[in-house]
């Protein structure tokens, strides 16, 4: 695991045997969202949000012909969201690194 200090805060980048994190966002006010992330996929990522949601990214090695490319905004999930704080924990595959997370 590697988390390091980037422009807009921490980041993590899963290493050879990959990562398991908690991360959290604020939302001023309930409502629905769709929360996105930007990153690599790596080997894959898997998200679970306030343990009763779950969004699956398959990595680059579950497309044939994929290429490893720059970070991009990756769509996770939109559901109904109170507000306040929400945990969402990620376990990701070797090569994967989430850098934000933001909700709209």
């Amino acid at each position: 695991m590697l988390a390091a200090a980037g422009h807009d805060g921490l980041w993590l980048k899963a290493g050879p045997r990959g990562l398991q994190a908690t991360v959290f966002l604020e939302l001023p006010e309930a409502g629905l969202y769709s929360i996105s992330t930007f990153g690599l996929a790596g080997a894959g990522q898997s998200w679970k949000a306030d343990a009763c949601r779950k969004a699956v990214w398959c990595g680059e090695t579950a497309v044939p012909g994929a290429v490893s490319g720059a970070p991009a905004w990756h769509p996770l999930m939109t559901a109904t969201f109170g507000a306040g704080r929400h945990f969402f924990n990620v376990t990701m595959g070797p090569g994967a690194s989430v850098q934000r997370l933001r909700p709209s």
